[in-house]
Order: C-alpha cells, then structure tokens, then sequence
C-alpha cells in the first residue's frame, strides 16, 4: 500500500520478501488514504526483542488524541508481526491513518 504522504519514512524489503516503511527520525509522519467498511482498522507492525525498535502513534482521520500508542520492542525471545485494531468511534467512507514514530534513536527502525 503507497502512503499518499510521507515525511522521515522510507520503505525496506527485508531478505527480499517482507515488506515495511521504516523510519530512523522522531517525528516521522506518513499517511494512507483508506476505504473503511466497517467499524475497525487493523495495523499490523513488527515487534522484536532484538532490533531496537521504536514505538508509534496511529490514530484515524483527525483523531489524533483518540490514537492508539504501538510499541516495536517486547521482552519476547522472537520476532513477530501483529495487529491492533482501531475502533472507530462512527466510521467514514474515505479514512486516513497516520503514524507518528517516537523514542527512536539513530540506527532504529
């Protein structure tokens, strides 16, 4: 899925076969122009002991407040992808997600 806006992310393929948008940068924003079906929003992000990884905010449309706080690191021995869902308080047609990557130290992601 392509970002209709991105600032401080970059996208990385990982061993040629995974996917991710990653960023080194606190403050990094990106954003994806979505069609909402339903009441929910499922972000999948990875999570790992080992990588250093930050955390992030997303939220929907303009709720920013209303976010849901993702954190990358985990006292897990394994490395995984997971999901939230983000429920929607009275769901749009069109919605946008945005992130917004915190406690990231140069060298993360």
């Amino acid at each position: 899925m392509a970002p209709s806006s991105r600032e401080g992310w970059e996208p990385f393929v990982w061993n040629g076969e995974k996917h991710f948008w990653v960023s080194e940068r606190i403050g990094a924003r990106i954003k994806v122009d979505i069609k909402v079906k339903a009441g929910r929003v499922a972000v999948y992000y990875y999570r790992s002991q080992h990588y250093n990884l930050g955390n992030a905010k997303c939220w929907v449309d303009d709720n920013e407040k209303g976010g849901t706080e993702l954190a990358g690191y985990w006292d897990k021995g394994y490395n995984v992808a997971v999901y939230v869902l983000i429920l929607l308080p009275g769901y749009s047609l069109i919605s946008s997600v945005a992130y917004i990557d915190e406690k990231v130290t140069s060298g993360d992601h």
